[in-house]
């Protein structure tokens, strides 16, 4: 019998490692997958994550997509689509009618402004002769896109309207219009046609309301309905006085049809109502030509006469006044950004320095607090009203006004949102605040802002718009019509 080395033996033949060598090879190569197979899937939990959180405040008339390195991505002119279109998650959308008379949809992406889809849709032939109606059988349409969400539901749709400009006040009754329904992907939802009226998005419903024609004594039908057109409520309003044929520019110019998501507001131009989510008329005052009418929070209304300096006075539901100091000709309502209902009919009102939180359903004062400068701006979330006055912003219980938290802006005060995580306080400058204890996570000055490829501006100017941010750029080239996009 031999004995045998088996050390010799591998020496000898030399094919025992690299079998050991390819399998250490695949052991670290499935290492690095699994690895890299758990990182990925793990950014995926994390990017799904924060969707569905900025998914469950996006829905807030006001609140802007979720923030997380704000800087100006793209430019865009004013007067473009884009600029005016409606977010949809995170893709605006607008919308173009062709010479036929059709509606060509398109979508970009938010952060990019680059093309993502682009849906053509066939306007009905009865629409289309409508459009040729009227003196000289003139061609005029136009189209408008609002958003379709409510908080915390999962699908958010851009709603289209094609109609006869203007909508809703023309010079023959019976004129319809084509209302297309798509989502973030430009998939169409619905397409039907609907009455030629003022019309505007209240959640994931759509209200139309059928205003008087200028010299006729008629009524206004306001109805709300899902977006494929099952009806919710419907209610016919007296219009009161006819407007002289004079007088018909300025009643166009006053009429109105607004919502924050719970109220509804219809101003005829000599007639302003308030309706609550069931259609019920709350409000109901005469206003007269030349008065404007503004929703405010807590379903009040705000009037003002065009031509007249003097402060305009509050109209409340259900309320013969407010509770306010004697001195209080001054009162101007605190223009609420965002609003999520949490605190129902609290109606924050300005008075010297100070801020009177009012019912406005009952007229009751329900506390103050004194401010350091006049509000620029506000925010009611979850229980918690946000203030911007001076360089500071201040977090108080809505309910009771106890003071939460101030923060100093080294920015100082601006018009306030919230992508429900931070508060956006946007004025020359951006600054985030986390939303729970007022830390400064992000400021960023105009110089900051001022991309490398724009050349010194003049002046800067942040604010939301159409549920986006963009900042606002006057340079002598271009008067105020040049904006870019921050995302």
């Amino acid at each position: 019998m031999r004995r045998v080395d088996l050390d010799d033996v591998d020496d000898e033949h030399g094919h025992d490692e690299r079998p050991r060598r390819r399998r250490r090879l695949w052991v670290v190569a499935a290492l690095v997958a699994a690895v890299a197979a758990a990182l990925g899937g793990a950014q995926l939990v994390v990017d799904a994550r924060h969707r569905a959180y900025a998914v469950q405040f996006d829905g807030l008339p006001g609140a802007v997509w979720k923030l997380d390195d704000p800087a100006p991505r793209w430019p865009v002119q004013i007067y473009d689509g884009r600029a005016n279109g409606a977010r949809v998650r995170d893709t605006i959308v607008s919308a173009f009618v062709t010479e036929d008379g059709d509606v060509t949809i398109s979508g970009v992406a938010l952060r990019t402004g680059t093309a993502r889809w682009t849906t053509h849709v066939q306007t009905p032939a009865e629409v289309v002769a409508d459009f040729r109606r009227g003196e000289q059988d003139s061609f005029s349409r136009g189209v408008e896109c609002r958003t379709s969400a409510r908080r915390g539901e999962p699908e958010a749709l851009a709603v289209c309207v094609v109609g006869v400009e203007p909508p809703g006040v023309h010079s023959e009754s019976g004129r319809r219009a084509l209302l297309v329904a798509v989502d973030d992907a430009g998939r169409v939802r619905t397409q039907r046609v609907v009455p030629d009226a003022f019309w505007t998005t209240r959640g994931t419903h759509v209200v139309l309301a059928t205003i008087p024609r200028p010299g006729h004594r008629d009524t206004i039908t306001v109805t709300e309905q899902t977006v494929e057109g099952q009806a919710v409520w419907s209610r016919t309003l007296g219009a009161g006085d006819a407007v002289d044929a004079s007088e018909a520019a300025e009643e166009i110019f006053g009429t109105d049809l607004t919502t924050d998501g719970t109220w509804t507001a219809v101003h005829t131009g000599t007639r302003a109502f308030v309706l609550d989510e069931n259609g019920e008329v709350v409000g109901d005052v005469a206003t007269g030509g030349g008065t404007g009418a503004s929703l405010v929070a807590g379903g009040a209304l705000w009037l003002w006469d065009y031509e007249d300096e003097r402060p305009g006075r509050l109209v409340l539901p259900g309320a013969p006044g407010l509770a306010l100091p004697a001195h209080s000709g001054d009162a101007q309502p605190v223009t609420v950004a965002v609003d999520d209902g949490s605190v129902p009919g609290l109606l924050p009102v300005q008075v010297g320095h100070s801020v009177f939180a009012i019912d406005a359903r009952t007229g009751d004062r329900l506390w103050s607090t004194s401010t350091p400068a006049d509000v620029a701006g506000a925010v009611i979330l979850d229980g918690v009203v946000y203030v911007s006055a001076g360089d500071r912003v201040i977090a108080a219980d809505a309910r009771t006004g106890q003071e939460r938290w101030t923060t100093r802006l080294p920015l100082g005060a601006g018009t306030l949102t919230t992508d429900g995580r931070r508060l956006v306080v946007a004025s020359q400058g951006v600054t985030l605040l986390d939303i729970d204890d007022g830390t400064v996570v992000r400021q960023l000055d105009a110089a900051a802002l001022t991309p490398p490829q724009l050349e010194v501006a003049e002046d800067v100017v942040v604010y939301c718009r159409y549920g986006v941010l963009v900042m606002q750029v006057t340079t002598d080239d271009a008067p105020g019509t040049d904006l870019w996009v921050i995302s």
